[in-house]
Formats: C-alpha cells, sequence, structure tokens
C-alpha cells in the first residue's frame, strides 16, 4: 500500500424533527411538501421536487423530517434504520469502537 496518511474520521449524528405521515394529517402535509392525489384507492403526495428532491412520492406511514428548512421524506424501513428517538434530556452521547478498538465517543 503506499504512504499516503489517512486519519480517522467519525460522521457527528445531527438531530430531526420528524412526523408520521397519517390518514389524518396527510391532506396538511401535502399542503407542505406537494400535492394530495389518489391511485386505486390509495392516497399519496406527489411530492414537490423543489422542496422534497429524494423522491417523488410519500405515502401513509411514511416520515417526514425537518431539519432548519430541510424538509425530507422516508420509507419507514429506511428511517428506521437511519434515526433513532431522541431521549427527553436532548443529551445523546454515541459510544462505539473504532478499528483499533479505541473507544470513541460522540455527544449530539
Amino acid at each position: 500500500m503506499s504512504d499516503i496518511p489517512f486519519n480517522k474520521f467519525v460522521r457527528i449524528p445531527f438531530v430531526v424533527e420528524a412526523t408520521l405521515i397519517t390518514e389524518e394529517n396527510i391532506e396538511e402535509i401535502a399542503k407542505m411538501i406537494g400535492e394530495l392525489r389518489v391511485k386505486k384507492g390509495q392516497r399519496y403526495i406527489a411530492l414537490d421536487r423543489r422542496i422534497v428532491p429524494s423522491v417523488s412520492r410519500a405515502y401513509v406511514g411514511w416520515y417526514l423530517t425537518r431539519l432548519d428548512d430541510n424538509l425530507r421524506c422516508f420509507d419507514p424501513n429506511v428511517f428506521l434504520e437511519q434515526f433513532m428517538g431522541m431521549p427527553e434530556t436532548n443529551n445523546v452521547t454515541f459510544s462505539f469502537l473504532g478499528e483499533d478498538n479505541d473507544e470513541v465517543h460522540v455527544s449530539a
């Protein structure tokens, strides 16, 4: 391998606000991020790609996240893989082992 030095970095977690899209709130959420449509009896939001650029539709059971002015929609499986609930204290510390089994602590 070459003699180019590589350093270790940790991606610091960030906090988002999120809400579950439900039958009760889908119309209100659609006004924020796109247009409510129905196909074969299923209601969904056709997303405005200028507001939510990553996907084109959001359905009941999906999550809408907000970070500052950035809105994103996530399939529930993807959301639950990438995010976890934040404790009431708003103080989160992550610990994990690095490649050399050195413990790394990150506070968010």
